[in-house]
C-alpha cells in the first residue's frame, strides 16, 4: 500500500475532548515556494492536524501527500484526497519537517516528486 489513509474531518479534536489543539502542541505552518501559507500543521500527543488555508483543488487522478522525516527518514503520514480541508493524521514525538506533494490518485510508497508545501515543526 501506498502508507496510512489519513481521516478528513470537519472539526479538530483535541486533549480532553476539548475541541481544539492543545496549547502545548508543536505547531508548523507549511509554506510553498512562494512563501506564501497553505496550511497549518499542530501535532498533539499521537494525533497531527492538518488545516488547509490556501490551496488550489487536484484533478481526480491526483492527490495530495502528506510526509514526514523522522531521524532523516521520509515517511507518508497519509494521502490526503485531492481537495484536502482538515485532516487528523498518525504523528510521531520525532517529528522534524512536514511536507506536501501532488501524487498520482491512491499515493505512493516513495515520491519522486518535489514537495509542493513544507515547514519546519517547533520543539
Amino acid at each position: 500500500g501506498a502508507g496510512a489513509r489519513a481521516r478528513s474531518g470537519g472539526g479538530q479534536r483535541g486533549a480532553g475532548g476539548s475541541g481544539a489543539v492543545a496549547r502545548s502542541a508543536r505547531k508548523v505552518t507549511l509554506r510553498g515556494g512562494n512563501g506564501a501559507t497553505a496550511a497549518n500543521v499542530a501535532i498533539d500527543g499521537p494525533e497531527g492536524y492538518l488545516v488547509v488555508d490556501q490551496l488550489p483543488a487536484l484533478s481526480a487522478d491526483r492527490t495530495y501527500q502528506l510526509w514526514g522525516l523522522i531521524d532523516d527518514k521520509v515517511i507518508s503520514l497519509g494521502v490526503l484526497g485531492n481537495n484536502p480541508k482538515v485532516v487528523v493524521f498518525p504523528a510521531d514525538s520525532r517529528l522534524t519537517t512536514v511536507m506536501m506533494t501532488n501524487e498520482d490518485a491512491g499515493g505512493v510508497s516513495v515520491s519522486t516528486e518535489k514537495p509542493v508545501l513544507r515547514g519546519t515543526l517547533t520543539q
